[in-house]
């Protein structure tokens, strides 16, 4: 069957493909499937992307000299996307730093992942260019110095390849070219010279991929401006589904059969969906990606294989173990977090619940956690911003949501803080919080017979307050929507404009760009380790004429964040639940979600006009375009993120 498949698809893509395509489907399939080797068709997937990239920086060249016109650059450059879509779900599996920062990062400037400083320049190089970034010594040549670095990789030169005055910027092409092809060269030298791709390591970045797919390959993150997304996503498929051969080959003729035809329809219902913002994002996830990313977990476990997080003995952010990208365990709150889940337990979890709630615990015993995040609320608390313990005073940003806060590398809306557990102390420190110690709270707390039932078991110091916290927040999780239960299968029906509002987010909108299922947050896939922060241009108030004077991250005190690139920058927090915890964006200012999707659809602060106020604004300043029953339909899906059981 799968031989029959393969030949079926070479016919189908011989009718649609450009030469190049259809060139590497062949190379690939020089081999029977019985003799197939994982290990040679990745070697050959990586050295056709050297090939490609080896004709953009020959075309960039003669683009910049008058030899080559626009017309040819834009093919050369898609079929150099191609080709690194065949290799990017192990590339990024085995690199993923060395991707983000030199292959295929946001064209946006950014801080030098690898601030060098003075070092000698012919040292320098000569280093960085010694292995891909993850297996750099970071410390070797630190001598305190910042750098702020121009976007490099696929986007930024998609960006200026297809600009209108991409003519003006073709030197500038010819090098971001050259230095991708080194950068990549020097990833491709690395995979290369791996001795092993384990079995293991195949299905897992092929997993990974899938999630890739549903939430940044589909999305247009990859390709904002040429939105190309879709041809691409069929371009990884067809290569995912090269490279897992010899492990279908391996399994019984059921599973291996259910996993080629959905390779197979996933494939077919790309073939001619040029319109990026028509394409029905939801259909394609729920019937075809997820149900794969599914059987891959059981084709895993037909042969046996355990997961990295298992052979390496690490709590891993991503829960390979799950069957959705809306499975409720689909991430592990643990891999963020102090707190281990052998250390987590019902009484620890009871006892955090208890100090949330205690009032006592503050300097003047009139406020609490609960005070500012409230559970009808969705633990936010319905202000501008949060009533200070000093009576007539204030907090100064607007309270979010704790729901789902758990999942985050970095906290408060400034992101001055590195883990969960430093967050507590400071809101105990804050004279217009707590404004107090974890000595004094933990001399209450043993002074005190409503905690006895807890100090008998465990013992009341500062860290076991703080697990204990973070017992609670752990349990204020959210994955049990509407709209997450009709993405598992729990439930059959979603009403229309939901399904509308989900293409929207995930499309036209450009939502999901920023926004990233399944925690609607910013922290990224696929593997959910990082957060983001975004510069909005947020203003003062809804259509006024000033905007917000906040500096956000550029004043977090973080060490080499005082930049202008974080100037106005906040943390991208997650829309679950938003339907309950107006009012929004960091100063609480914005009362009604038709409020914020009027600003996000004018471009922000910069598309109504104040770019001069905000020159480095990350969100892209063009109108969306939406109608007013678009809107409706976004506000619709909003709604059906709301768990209301956590209310």
């Amino acid at each position: 069957m799968q031989l029959r498949y393969l030949q079926r698809l070479i016919v189908r893509l011989l009718c649609f493909s450009t030469p190049f395509f259809v060139g590497i489907l062949v190379l690939a399939f020089t081999q029977s499937p019985k003799k197939y080797n994982t290990k040679e068709l990745i070697l050959r997937q990586i050295y056709e992307a050297e090939v490609q990239l080896d004709s953009l920086v020959k075309i960039a060249s003669d683009y910049a000299t008058y030899s080559a016109d626009k017309e040819a650059l834009k093919i050369q450059f898609t079929k150099a996307r191609y080709a690194y879509k065949a290799v990017e779900s192990y590339a990024t599996y085995f690199y993923p730093k060395h991707t983000a920062a030199y292959i295929n990062g946001a064209a946006l400037d950014h801080l030098d992942p690898y601030p060098v400083g003075n070092a000698p320049t012919s040292e320098l190089n000569l280093y960085l260019n010694s292995a891909p970034l993850d297996d750099l010594d970071g410390g070797y040549f630190i001598d305190g110095g910042v750098q702020i670095l121009p976007p490099a990789g696929f986007q930024i030169i998609e960006e200026l390849i297809f600009d209108a005055d991409s003519r003006k910027q073709a030197e500038r092409i010819y090098k971001l070219s050259v230095a991708l092809k080194t950068k990549f060269k020097i990833l491709a030298d690395a995979l290369t010279s791996r001795k092993f791709i384990l079995d293991y390591q195949v299905l897992e970045s092929s997993r990974l991929q899938l999630v890739r797919i549903m939430t940044l390959g589909i999305t247009g993150f990859d390709s904002p401006i040429y939105q190309n997304s879709l041809n691409e996503t069929r371009f990884s498929l067809i290569s995912l589904n090269q490279v897992l051969q010899d492990l279908l080959s391996q399994t019984n003729n059921d599973n291996s059969n259910h996993i080629q035809r959905l390779f197979e329809f996933s494939i077919s219902y790309l073939e001619n969906k040029d319109d990026f913002e028509k394409f029905d994002r939801l259909y394609f996830i729920k019937n075809f990606i997820d149900p794969l990313y599914a059987q891959l977990l059981h084709l895993q476990k037909a042969l046996n294989l355990k997961s990295r997080a298992t052979i390496t003995n690490v709590t891993p952010s991503w829960n390979s173990n799950t069957i959705s990208l809306y499975s409720k365990d689909f991430l592990n709150p643990y891999y963020y977090t102090l707190l281990t889940e052998e250390e987590d337990t019902p009484l620890l979890n009871e006892l955090g619940k208890t100090i949330f709630y205690d009032e006592k615990l503050s300097g003047s015993q009139t406020i609490s956690c609960a005070s500012c995040h409230n559970p009808k609320q969705a633990y936010s608390d319905g202000q501008q911003t949060s009533s200070a313990s000093i009576q007539g005073n204030y907090l100064e940003r607007n309270a979010p949501s704790l729901i789902n806060a758990v999942y985050a590398d970095r906290y408060f809306y400034d992101m001055r803080v590195f883990d969960l557990e430093n967050q507590y102390e400071h809101v105990f420190k804050n004279h217009l919080e707590y404004n107090t110690t974890y000595e004094d709270i933990v001399a209450k707390i043993s002074a005190s017979d409503q905690y006895t039932r807890f100090s008998n078991s465990i013992a009341i110091n500062k860290y076991t307050i703080s697990k204990a916290l973070t017992s609670f927040l752990i349990s204020l999780r959210s994955l049990d929507s509407e709209f997450d239960k009709y993405m598992r299968g729990e439930d059959d029906m979603l009403p229309a404009e939901v399904k509308n509002g989900f293409n929207l987010f995930m499309g036209k909108a450009k939502c999901a760009t920023c926004h990233f299922p399944p925690t609607f947050s910013g922290l990224i896939p696929p593997l959910y380790q990082e957060n983001e922060s975004e510069v909005l241009g947020v203003l003062v108030k809804p259509n006024g004429q000033n905007v917000d004077t906040d500096t956000g991250r550029s004043s977090n005190g973080v060490y080499n964040e005082n930049q202008n690139i974080y100037n106005k920058s906040f943390k991208t927090v997650s829309v679950r639940n938003a339907s309950v915890t107006a009012p929004y964006f960091h100063n609480g200012t914005y009362q009604t979600l038709e409020e914020v999707l009027d600003f996000y659809n004018n471009g922000g602060g910069a598309g109504l006009g104040f770019s001069n106020e905000i020159p480095n604004q990350t969100l892209p300043s063009e109108n969306l375009e939406l109608t007013a029953q678009e809107m409706q339909e976004l506000i619709a899906f909003i709604d059906a993120l709301t768990d209301h059981s956590t209310n």
